[in-house]
């Protein structure tokens, strides 16, 4: 008894998205990205976003780059809730990241003290992560508004605590 395949059926290429700035075309795009997809049974969102990329041009394809590279480039310097909100900016910008990579990245550009209250606090996860630190900025500007202790007797004739911290008297 012989067995007979199905003939297999010539899957067309999708057309490349050039990144113009119009709903229906994008929308068709993706669309058509969709269908090749089953057409090939390509099932891991990785290799189907790696995949997509192949199909950008022009400004299209200066997106994908710049986002990839602004991803690189993000470090904490200012505020950690502008470091949170350009992280995930750039998180929704570039899917095919995995948890790992994600939750490495946004640790590893933090300033020190928040890469240590992180580690302190023992979070795992990207979300608890990013929630910890956002609450980390919230503590810190509470703390620094508290007013400072009110020590009597310890007081400078320029104003200074001689009791607090990093005192150091002028020679």
């Amino acid at each position: 008894m012989a067995i007979h395949e199905a003939p297999r059926m010539e899957v067309p290429k999708p057309h490349t998205f050039s990144g113009k700035r119009d709903a229906k075309e994008l929308d068709n795009f993706l669309w058509y990205m969709e269908r090749y997809f089953e057409a090939i049974t390509l099932i891991d969102e990785t290799i189907k976003v790696r995949t997509l990329t192949l199909y950008l041009t022009d400004n299209a394809t200066l997106w994908w780059r710049r986002s990839k590279e602004n991803m690189k480039r993000l470090k904490h310097t200012g505020s950690i809730c502008e470091y949170v909100k350009e992280f995930s900016t750039l998180m929704l910008k570039i899917p095919n990241m995995s948890k790992e990579e994600l939750l490495f990245k946004f640790i590893d550009n933090l300033q020190s003290w928040t890469k240590q209250e992180l580690r302190r606090c023992g979070v795992q996860d990207l979300a608890t992560v990013m929630a910890v630190a956002e609450s980390l900025v919230e503590y810190k500007r509470g703390d620094s508004s508290k007013p400072k202790s009110q020590s009597k007797g310890n007081h400078a004739k320029s104003g200074e605590d001689k009791g607090s911290r990093g005192y150091t008297p002028k020679k």
